[in-house]
């Protein structure tokens, strides 16, 4: 079974086609979900980065930028899995693929999810960090 390259950013390497190995299409991240964080709708998305609104309560809490996550085919428990797009882990996988902005911070959540993508656009080793990306200086000199 061939698997992917994962890249410093945590995600699959653009360049490697996106096929699932079984010849099965990849399966699109859903665009709306809920579960015990709140409800989840995908606002915009473009390439694997993508915003969430994030409510609890019916209330807008926050934005969520986030590198769409490939999972490649794979057998768990004895039964298979075809491969699918996900929203990265909360834990040590969020902080690498996931960033959080307060509801008051839409514009911030845009611009950094186009910064985002540029740099992923970069050879790995020129891609600067995703806190350089989130440093003031930085926003101004990129956009």
């Amino acid at each position: 079974m061939k698997v992917a390259q994962n890249t410093l950013s945590g995600r699959f390497d653009p360049s490697d086609p996106q096929k699932s190995n079984s010849g099965v299409p990849w399966k699109p991240l859903a665009a709306s979900w809920t579960n015990q964080h709140g409800q989840f709708d995908q606002i915009w998305r473009q390439d694997d980065v993508a915003i969430f609104e994030q409510h609890r309560n019916g209330l807008l809490i926050a934005y969520e930028v986030i590198i769409v996550q490939k999972i490649p085919d794979h057998e768990a428990f004895g039964k298979f899995y075809p491969a699918h797009e996900a929203y990265p882990a909360f834990g040590k996988k969020w902080e690498a693929n996931g960033w959080s902005f307060g509801c008051q911070h839409r514009e911030r959540a845009f611009a950094f999810a186009r910064q985002l993508i540029e740099n992923l656009k970069l050879p790995a080793k020129e891609r600067v960090s995703s806190a350089e990306l989130l440093t003031p200086d930085k926003e101004a000199k990129s956009l």
